[in-house]
Parts: C-alpha cells; structure tokens; sequence
C-alpha cells in the first residue's frame, strides 16, 4: 500500500468479505452467479477509490474518472456495498460483481466515496 501514502489516504482498512458474481461472462468464463470469500483492502486517497486483494485490485477507480459515477456503494447489512457493470471496465465482459467488506462503520464511508465524488467533479 505504499503506493497510496503520496496520494494522501483518507480511508484505509484490511478487512475480509466477499466477492459476488452475477451473470457474469468474460472470455474463457462464465458464471450465472457464485460467491467467494475474500480478505482485501479498502482505501480512499484523494486520488482514487480502491479494493485491493493480493491479487490485484477489484476496484481502482480515479475520482476524475467518469466510471466512478457508475459504480452503486451503500450499505448492504452490516457491509460496506461496492457493485459494478463489468462491462463498464473491461469491453469484452458483461455481468455485475459486487464487493460486500466488513469495514468498521460502513456507512462513513459510503458518506466519504459520496463527499469525494462530488468534490472532484
């Protein structure tokens, strides 16, 4: 994560959850829906919103970018909601993923996603 500190981190925290596929189809896969527990990463800088497992991240989306508006973030139950048009990232996928992390207090976050969107437009 140290790529993160020049950007000024807002929020940040290693915590687990799941990953959800929903209709989704990629080339080489297709899934009409499975869930997968995961451990990741949430952070918010001033730059960008970003869900990181070892892998690689999920979500890495700048505040400038015009995708950020498309992404669905509230809370789902005690979870922090991150949900995504596949197709909206990768042109030679369709479906929804979603993110659901067991961040401390959800919706402070969802309040901080919501404060930097409209401050960077």
């Amino acid at each position: 994560m140290s790529d993160l500190r020049g950007e000024g981190v807002v929020f940040c925290e290693t915590v687990s959850g799941s990953l959800t596929y929903r209709h989704y189809r990629s080339p080489g896969r297709y899934t009409s829906w499975s869930r997968q527990p995961v451990r990741w990463t949430v952070a918010l800088t001033r730059r960008r919103l970003v869900v990181r497992r070892a892998q690689g991240p999920m979500v890495n989306v700048g505040w400038g970018d015009p995708r950020i508006a498309t992404l669905t973030v509230g809370v789902d139950g005690a979870d922090l909601l991150i949900a995504a048009d596949v197709h909206e990232f990768h042109a030679d996928s369709t479906g929804t993923v979603k993110t659901r992390s067991r961040v401390a207090d959800p919706a402070a976050v969802v309040a901080l996603v919501e404060q930097m969107r409209h401050h960077r437009r």
